[in-house]
């Protein structure tokens, strides 16, 4: 096979395994690893739950927080 610039180039297409060699069926997990998974999905559950009631919950802010506004000026509106 020529290409436009005249070199010529060969491909070899034979392919006897088309699947890759780094894919692995998915097994079943075992009893115990589902117990281990579940324990730690608990276990971050739990410290997340424990984090957000002592930030003041879920909105992130502290319990001793005080709102802070701005001054009223006489350029209110911005017309430009």
């Amino acid at each position: 096979m020529k290409n436009l610039s005249g070199i010529k180039t060969s491909f070899d297409f034979t392919v006897f395994n088309f699947a890759p060699l780094e894919m692995v069926a998915p097994k079943e997990k075992s009893e115990l690893e589902r117990a281990k998974e579940e324990a730690e999905a608990r276990a971050k559950k739990k410290a997340e739950e424990e984090m957000m009631s002592s930030m003041g919950g879920p909105s992130g802010k502290a319990k001793n927080t005080k709102k802070v506004g701005f001054a009223t000026t006489s350029h209110m509106n911005f017309t430009g």
